[in-house]
């Protein structure tokens, strides 16, 4: 796929910022990775502003817009954030409040790239006519997030201490919100009475660019293949989705969740909670989780670098303890022979669910959106692609979630 942001080293020029993979402060993770966006030194000014998002830093905001209020906000601003004489902004320092502005606009612009990319082209957001910028509020006192016409906005989430995690230093958080934007633009909305699939495949759909997004910074995947030595399967920052705390975080794309295990599913949408909805896209998460993982499995295998008995024990349903250590010691001795063909895996099996994720958006229609036409898009994206070499593995992964029933 010509021109994919795959590796920072693919940017000859960009604009230099630093960003948190994950929450600062989450062991592996206390120091910044530095990333380079596409636009060029000094065709991003002061905010960070760069025609498409404005950073708006907003001096004391306690609540987020509502349907009857819209950007620009008016309110007292701090000053934006200016580059650096060079045109970059990778000096400001994470203990600066300034930071978590230049955090958050990395992180959004870091993401919308990855994604033009998969698309071919850039992405039209909705009302982009009303809305040309889209105004990026970094710190709103709520316990929240938002993505709405014209805007993101990021509150906080309390961790089981009380302590306060701003949501403008989530790279998980940030990467959800603008997913919700590239699944308007791309997908679109209909009308004010979409159903609660159409809302539960958003929430699933914005967990997955997320997950993938972050597989693009190369430090993240680094520590991820090190720590887990290439066993994806097992507890780590990739399937933990908006982390609170190492132990504690608001979804999780590894899990045995299927749609029998949601009696709920079949309620009005007017009847479910927020988190009801959220729940009822975990079938499709996990499915799509199980076949980038699977897929990652499968070459492993074809590149010789585990073997195919390893791979079918990782990926039954339900092991015991004594497969568990099997699977993590096989993992743990392989990792350790060719480290080099468990990251090009990984980067073969991020791009392999972006890229069918992108064309199954072309079928879809809000107004007739289902999980199960969700899935099948997937399954009719990845024939188009691939014919049917992947088609068994995907459908099973479809089936075990029982997304049809």
């Amino acid at each position: 796929m010509s021109g994919i942001l795959k590796e920072q080293a693919d940017i000859p020029v960009g604009t230099r910022f630093r960003v948190f993979p994950q929450y600062p402060g989450e062991p592996g993770f206390e120091e910044p990775a530095v990333i380079v966006l596409k636009p060029k030194p000094g065709t991003i000014g002061s905010g960070p502003d760069d025609g498409r998002l404005r950073v708006i830093d907003a001096v004391a905001k306690t609540r987020p817009y509502t349907g009857l209020e819209f950007p620009p906000y008016r309110g007292t601003v701090h000053a934006p954030v200016a580059p650096d004489p060079s045109g970059h902004f990778d000096r400001v320092n994470p203990s600066q409040r300034e930071f978590k502005a230049v955090h958050a606009y990395a992180c959004l612009r870091l993401v919308l790239d990855i994604w033009e990319s998969y698309l071919g082209h850039p992405i039209h957001w909705l009302m982009q006519e009303t809305f040309p910028q889209i105004e990026v509020i970094p710190r709103v006192e709520f316990p929240n997030a938002q993505a709405s016409p014209g805007s993101i906005e990021l509150g906080y989430a309390l961790t089981e201490s009380g302590e306060r995690r701003w949501f403008a230093l989530s790279f998980d958080v940030l990467a959800h919100e603008m997913g919700h934007i590239i699944l308007g633009a791309e997908v679109g909305i209909s009308g004010a009475h979409l159903s609660a699939e159409y809302i539960a495949f958003q929430e699933s759909m914005a967990d997955l660019i997320s997950l993938i997004s972050v597989l693009h910074i190369e430090s993240f995947s680094n520590h991820l293949l090190t720590a887990t030595n290439g066993n994806l399967y097992a507890p780590n920052e990739l399937n933990r989705l908006a982390e609170l705390s190492p132990t504690s975080q608001i979804r999780s794309a590894s899990h045995n969740i299927t749609m029998l295990d949601l009696p709920f599913r079949y309620l009005p949408r007017a009847r479910l909670t927020q988190s009801q909805l959220h729940l009822l896209g975990q079938p499709l998460t996990g499915a799509l989780f199980d076949v980038l993982v699977e897929v990652f499995q499968q070459q492993l295998v074809e590149y010789g670098a585990i073997p195919e008995a390893l791979a079918r024990l990782s990926m039954q349903h339900g092991p015991t303890a004594d497969d568990l250590a099997r699977i993590d010691r096989g993992f743990s001795s392989h990792y350790a022979v060719r480290p080099e063909y468990f990251h090009q895996a990984l980067r073969f099996a991020r791009d392999f669910t972006a890229e069918r994720l992108v064309r199954s958006w072309e079928l879809l229609k809000p107004e007739r959106l289902t999980l199960l036409s969700a899935a099948a898009a997937f399954l009719t994206a990845d024939r188009a692609i691939s014919g049917e070499r992947y088609q068994k593995l995907i459908l099973e992964c479809i089936q075990w979630r029982k997304i049809a029933a």
